[in-house]
């Protein structure tokens, strides 16, 4: 725990801690940012919003955070300041999770622990594969989350734009339509199928030239033989 010295110090100095409008106390901010620096030139009286938003100005972003805790900001910008904060730690080596899996005291470690948090949550029923979904894109159900995180939600086939989409082409041009449109396409003189690589639309490259790839002819090998390291293998 921080030394609480500098408060007493201001107040020698200074005499009461002044209090906004909501009655809460000032913070006595360390100008240089070195706690240590107990100095009266070095410690100035800063409303809560003013403490938060020069730490932010700073990016002191741990400090941000501890200060946060006594604000009433919106939850996004709460975890963009934790996130913030975590990565600078992250950065400098000094985050918990790099500490303890240093000398060996994280959680990850320790197989007891995994192991007592998944009887946990198996009992309770909170286990990912115990915990049901429903798709909002194509109202499938289901269990276990992993699937719900890999098939559905954002990554779900029915949001894909070719979805409900068909390819027609009429020997000069293909393109994609509707499923409903494809009987007054036949009559148009369309058929169903891209047709031809050559009537494929290609997609533009950053130089902004299209065209085909050339085809890729995969070399296969045979299997490298141990006993007669000796031999050159042909394809």
């Amino acid at each position: 725990m921080r030394n609480r010295e500098y408060i007493k110090i201001y107040k020698q100095h200074h005499g009461e801690i002044p209090r906004d409008s909501q009655g809460r106390s000032y913070d006595i901010h360390h100008i240089d940012g070195d706690y240590t620096n107990n100095a009266i030139s070095n410690l100035v009286a800063l409303s809560i919003e003013e403490h938060y938003n020069l730490h932010k100005k700073q990016e002191d972003w741990g400090a941000a955070w501890s200060v946060s805790k006594r604000l009433n900001i919106s939850q996004e910008e709460k975890s963009q300041t934790t996130r913030n904060m975590n990565l600078a730690r992250a950065r400098a080596g000094t985050h918990w999770s790099q500490i303890s899996s240093k000398n060996g005291t994280h959680h990850f470690n320790n197989l007891e622990w995994q192991r007592k948090m998944m009887d946990k949550q198996l009992s309770n029923g909170t286990h990912s594969a115990h915990q049901s979904w429903t798709c909002e894109k194509c109202g499938k159900t289901g269990k276990h989350m992993v699937n719900y995180s890999r098939y559905h939600g954002d990554n779900c086939g029915a949001a894909s734009v070719s979805q409900g989409r068909v390819w027609v082409n009429n020997g000069s041009v293909s393109k994609m339509i509707n499923k409903d449109q494809l009987e007054q396409s036949k009559t148009e003189g369309w058929i169903p199928g891209r047709g031809s690589a050559e009537l494929t639309p290609r997609r533009t490259n950053a130089q902004g030239a299209t065209g085909r790839a050339e085809p890729y002819a995969r070399k296969t090998t045979r299997p490298y033989n141990k006993k007669n390291s000796n031999e050159v293998c042909e394809p």
